[in-house]
C-alpha cells in the first residue's frame, strides 16, 4: 500500500484530499499499470473497475456476512453482470468462462485481487474491498426512478453494523464524487429520518453517532450540510455526550447512561474515532502519555481487520508459535464483542496485547506499548486516597464491578470514578494487562491492574494487583482476577491501555530504559 501511494504522489504532485479519493486513485493506478496485458487478454479498464466494484459489494452483502475470501466461482457468478453487459451474446457458461479468465488474470500480479489456497481469491488489501463496494453503492441510484436499485436499503440495515463500518464511512466521498452534494444531503436527511417523531435519548445518540461517521470525511471536501440537518445534529450529540461529563452524568441513571452510549457506539462514539489522541500524559513520568481508556473492540477491530493476526513481524516467537497451536485469528466471542464497539475489547492474552501495541506503533510512526505496573499504578493513584477518585468505597456512580451491572460496559461511563489526571474506568470494567514480567513454576506470569465488572470493592483499589499467566484465555468466573497457578489456560476478561513513551529521545547515544517514566542511561 505505501508503495502504492507514493507512486500516486509521484504521478500527481500530491496525495488526493479524502480516503476515498486516496483509494480511487490508488486503484485507479493500479488499473491502469497493467492497461496493455489487460487489452491483450481482450478486458477495458473499465471493465475491471465495474467488476471490481461489483465483486466488492457481493463480498460485503453474502447471506453469511461479509466475507473477505470468495470462491473462484462464487466470483465469477458475482461478476456476470458486467460480462453480460459487455459481452451481451454469450451464453451464460460462455460468460462464466470469459469471468473466471478476467478473475485468474487479475490474480496475477494486479495488486488489487489475489488467489489463496483452494482455487480462492480475496482483495489484496481489505479496504480495496470496502471502498469498492462504497463505490458500487454510490452508483446505484437514489431511488427516485428505479427503487430495486437505491442504494438507500442496503446503506439503512447496515449503518451501524461493526463489519460495515468502513464502508459506510467511505460511501459520503463516493457520493460526493459520483454527483455532488445533493446527494449528501439526501443520505444524511434519509438518515436523521430514523429518530422517528418521540425518539428517546439512547435513539437520538445511535443516530448522532451516525451523523458523526458521514459528516467527518466530508470535512476537506469543504462540505457544508444544510442548516436544518447541521443543527439537529448538534444539538442530538450535545444530549448525547452530556452522560460522560462530571455535570450530565448524575442526571441520568445508570442503566440509561450505559444504554444511550451503547447506541452511541454502534452509531459511531466520536470520542473513538481513528483521528483522536485518546493519550493522557501522567506528570513526573518522564512525558508518558497513558491512553484515556482501556482499548476498545473499536480499536482493536482495525488491528484484526488489518491483518495483524497474519503478520509475524507483530509477534514475538513465542505468542507467534502459541498463536499458530491454538489457532487464534481474533479475541474470543469477537462476534458477539463485536455488537458492543465502545466496550473494551476482552478475552485477549498477553502476546495478543503486545502484537496490538507493536502494529500500532507502526501505524502511528511511534513508539506505543503496554504500561509498566508503576506507571499504570501512578496513573490510578490520588494524592490522597486508595481509589482513583480518592478515599470513597466504591459505588455504582462510580465503578461497575461486584457485577452491579452484570458485563462489561462502554468505556467512560462513570466520570465519577475517573483517575486523578483523567483517565476512564481505572477501577473495575475489565482487568487491564501490563508489561511487567512475574518469574514462576513452571511458566512466566503478567501483572493485570484495575478489578473487573465481577470483582469487590477490594480489588479496585490503586495498589491491587493480580496475575495471569502471558498465554492466559478465560477468566472463570467472569471478571474475576483469581491466580493463574490454577490453570494454564486462563486468558482473563481483560485487555490493557497503551501507553505513548513521547518524552523518550531516540537519537540519545547511550541506550535508556523507562522506570515509572523517569528516564535513566
Amino acid at each position: 500500500m505505501l508503495t502504492c501511494l507514493c507512486v500516486v504522489h509521484w504521478n500527481e504532485g500530491e496525495l488526493p484530499e479524502g480516503r476515498s479519493r486516496v483509494y480511487r486513485a490508488v486503484v485507479h493506478w493500479l488499473i491502469a499499470a497493467r492497461r496493455e496485458l489487460r487489452g491483450k487478454q481482450g478486458f477495458t479498464d473499465r471493465f475491471a473497475l465495474r467488476a471490481f466494484a461489483r465483486l466488492a459489494l457481493t463480498m460485503m452483502t453474502a447471506e453469511q456476512g461479509k466475507r473477505p475470501i470468495f470462491d473462484l466461482e462464487e466470483g465469477a457468478e458475482a461478476v456476470d453482470a458486467v460480462v453480460r453487459r459487455s459481452w451481451p451474446g454469450l451464453e451464460a457458461e460462455d460468460r462464466r468462462h470469459r469471468a473466471r479468465e478476467w478473475l485468474r488474470f487479475e490474480c496475477l500480479g494486479s495488486g488489487i485481487i489475489e488467489e489463496v489456497a483452494g482455487n480462492r481469491i480475496r482483495f489484496w488489501h481489505l479496504t480495496f474491498q470496502e471502498f469498492l463496494a462504497a463505490l458500487q453503492l454510490a452508483w446505484r441510484s437514489d431511488g427516485e426512478d428505479d427503487a430495486e436499485e437505491d442504494w438507500w436499503p442496503l446503506v439503512r440495515e447496515r449503518l451501524d453494523h461493526a463489519q460495515w463500518r468502513e464502508t459506510i464511512e467511505l460511501f459520503p466521498g463516493c457520493l460526493f464524487d459520483e454527483g455532488g452534494e445533493g446527494r449528501v444531503d439526501k443520505l444524511l436527511d434519509r438518515v436523521l429520518t430514523l429518530r422517528g417523531s418521540a425518539p428517546d435519548l439512547a435513539t437520538e445518540a445511535r443516530i448522532a453517532g451516525i451523523v458523526g461517521r458521514l459528516l467527518q470525511p466530508l470535512t476537506v471536501y469543504h462540505y457544508r450540510p444544510q442548516e436544518e440537518i447541521a443543527a439537529a445534529h448538534r444539538e442530538t450529540l450535545e444530549r448525547s455526550m452530556a452522560i460522560f461529563t462530571l455535570e450530565g452524568a448524575p442526571k441520568v441513571p445508570v442503566k440509561d447512561r450505559i444504554a444511550v452510549a451503547e447506541a452511541l457506539g454502534r452509531g459511531g462514539d466520536p470520542r473513538l474515532a481513528a483521528e483522536r489522541d485518546n493519550f493522557i500524559e501522567v506528570p513526573k513520568c518522564g512525558g508518558l502519555r497513558l491512553g484515556k481508556y482501556p482499548v476498545t473492540v473499536e480499536e482493536y477491530q482495525r488491528f484484526v481487520e488489518h491483518r495483524g493476526y497474519e503478520e509475524q513481524k507483530y509477534w514475538d516467537a513465542e505468542g507467534w508459535s502459541l498463536k499458530l497451536k491454538e489457532g487464534w485469528d481474533q479475541p474470543e466471542d469477537w462476534d458477539e464483542q463485536l455488537a458492543t464497539p465502545n466496550r473494551p475489547v476482552t478475552g485477549v492474552s498477553w502476546y495478543e496485547a503486545v502484537a496490538y501495541c507493536r502494529w500500532l506503533s507502526e501505524l502511528r510512526n511511534k513508539e506505543v506499548r503496554l504500561p509498566a505496573e508503576a506507571e499504570w499504578e501512578k496513573a490510578a493513584t490520588p494524592v490522597k486516597g486508595e481509589y482513583p477518585w480518592g478515599n470513597r468505597e466504591p459505588d455504582e456512580e462510580r465503578a461497575n464491578f461486584h457485577s452491579n451491572v452484570g458485563s462489561p460496559t462502554p468505556v467512560g461511563v462513570y466520570p465519577g470514578g475517573d483517575g486523578p489526571y483523567g483517565h476512564c474506568d481505572l477501577a473495575g470494567n475489565v482487568w487491564e494487562w501490563c508489561a511487567a514480567e512475574v518469574r514462576g513454576e513452571p511458566e512466566e506470569f503478567r501483572e493485570v491492574r484495575g478489578g473487573g465488572w465481577g470483582d469487590p470493592a477490594e480489588d479496585l483499589r490503586a495498589a491491587c494487583r493480580h496475575t495471569f499467566t502471558s498465554n492466559a484465555s478465560r477468566c472463570t468466573p467472569p471478571g474475576y482476577g483469581q491466580r493463574t497457578h490454577r490453570s494454564r489456560r486462563l486468558r482473563p476478561n481483560a485487555y490493557s491501555r497503551t501507553i505513548e513513551p513521547t518524552a523518550l529521545t531516540i537519537r540519545c547515544k547511550k541506550p535508556i530504559r523507562i522506570m515509572c517514566g523517569a528516564i535513566s542511561a
